[in-house]
């Protein structure tokens, strides 16, 4: 650590919610990774970021403990056809989400723009973190999706830094409402070989759903194995997209 992360280890040690982000997971137990991530949001900062990205995302001086039980991916095989990039512009509100990790958070928004190059999507998230401190503070991920395979584009490849930890999704869209309405997103991700992450979100472009659409995405979701009674629904009240 002090070999290589040395001036990021100091800052942290001097800054009183770095030192926190490192002490609160120890209060979550072996299994809660939600509690995990409650933390890091709670407390994150740019010197956290740095700290993280040097002693972990850099140089493996610390390893994030994996999941309990593992994580095993199980994609979906089919995709929804006939999608293009173009239908992603625009901002969505997570209306559904399976994962409390990631899609859970109140005022989720994610605005997706397309590169000049027609393979690539930007994309910003935006979300709400009720933190440990009892405060309300919104959070921002910068990500970057990449189509493989042109003949495909329903299957998209996302990279981002968070918190200072690389991560890589692979996003597999499942379904999207008869007149755009909405996206059936599927996902697995891993921010190092042995720690995982999968879920699946509803991503709609009005904070609420229809009920119509809400029985189809029932209907399909449960065609794909999911229990969609084991979704939940952020709230959207007072979020600006």
């Amino acid at each position: 650590m002090m070999l290589h992360c040395a001036s990021q280890s100091e800052k942290c040690f001097l800054d009183s919610d770095c030192r926190s982000l490192m002490l609160c997971p120890s209060q979550c137990g072996e299994s809660n990774q939600t509690c995990v991530f409650e933390c890091f949001y709670s407390y994150e900062n740019q010197i956290s970021d740095n700290f993280m990205k040097c002693a972990i995302t850099d140089h493996a001086c610390i390893t994030l403990a994996p999941p309990k039980p593992p994580v095993i991916c199980k994609r979906p095989t089919q995709v929804v056809k006939n999608f293009s990039l173009d239908m992603l512009e625009g901002s969505w509100y997570t209306v559904k989400g399976l994962n409390p990790m990631y899609d859970c958070y109140d005022c989720e928004i994610t605005r997706f723009a397309q590169n000049m190059s027609k393979s690539i999507v930007n994309a910003i998230e935006k979300f709400q973190v009720h933190t440990t401190k009892g405060t309300t503070v919104m959070r921002y991920v910068n990500e970057t999706a990449t189509v493989s395979d042109q003949q495909d584009v329903s299957v998209l490849n996302y990279t981002s830094l968070q918190m200072g930890l690389y991560m890589i999704t692979e996003r597999r869209i499942l379904d999207v409402g008869e007149n755009g309405e909405y996206l059936f997103m599927y996902y697995c991700g891993f921010i190092s070989n042995d720690y995982h992450t999968e879920g699946a979100a509803i991503f709609s472009k009005t904070p609420q759903l229809s009920s119509e659409s809400w029985t189809r995405i029932q209907k399909v979701g449960s065609s794909f194995g999911f229990d969609m009674y084991k979704f939940c629904s952020p709230k959207p009240d007072n979020c600006i997209a």
